[in-house]
């Protein structure tokens, strides 16, 4: 049996406009999950973000996956399912890494985005 876990990695946290925000990174070495991660995304500003995930095997120098894409663009305070600025996204790293961070970018350039990430690893 798989362990789920939660982890809060921002909480109503300011994205200014036109900047980014990178949360702590979350250490898979000695407890790698199986290969299942989500994040769960609320954004109550008025700017639009994107999400990357940031892969790491020495746990030093976190990078993009070759190959890989942001997890979502464009996601503001009107986006998601509901249009209630909230959202749920498949994480997919395309490889094995020993950690991970998540750069968030505020892309309108205009408008800082107020945004909530919640990850769960399986």
């Amino acid at each position: 049996m798989s362990v789920v876990s939660q982890r809060t990695l921002l909480e109503n946290q300011t994205v200014p406009a036109g900047g980014s925000v990178t949360t702590d990174p979350i250490q898979f070495v000695g407890n790698p999950p199986v290969g299942y991660m989500s994040i769960y995304l609320s954004n109550s500003g008025d700017g639009e973000v994107k999400v990357e995930a940031l892969g790491s095997n020495d746990l030093t120098n976190y990078l993009m996956p070759d190959g890989s894409s942001a997890i979502v663009t464009g996601f503001g305070k009107t986006s998601g399912p509901d249009n209630d600025g909230k959202g749920l996204y498949n994480v997919d790293m395309g490889m094995v890494v020993g950690g991970v961070k998540f750069k968030v970018t505020e892309t309108g350039g205009i408008n800082d985005a107020n945004l909530t990430l919640v990850l769960v690893a399986q």
